[in-house]
């Protein structure tokens, strides 16, 4: 097989899915993010990218917060799952 040179690239690999979470209109509301990385050492921040179609962003910028959940090596299968059904939506 022949070597292919990938450049500098601004994402981890495997990228890690997170769980996001904020308060949407009062109730608690997540949406499954495959884009998630480290944006600065110091103070600690990471980058997440989320599409506009996320419903959970309404409740990001009514509540100006929101929780960055790693899902555990038991919860891998289902983060998957709704990763796939978050795809088709």
């Amino acid at each position: 097989m022949e070597k292919i040179s990938i450049p500098p690239r601004t994402f981890l690999y495997p990228m890690p899915a997170v769980l996001i979470g904020a308060n949407v209109n009062g109730k608690p509301n997540y949406t499954t993010i495959a884009y998630c990385g480290i944006a600065q050492h110091n103070p600690p921040m990471i980058s997440l990218a989320s599409a506009k179609v996320h419903y959970t962003n309404t409740g990001i910028k009514e509540n100006r917060t929101f929780s960055v959940n790693i899902p555990s090596e038991e919860m891998v299968e289902i983060t998957d799952f709704m990763v796939s059904i978050l795809a088709k939506t």
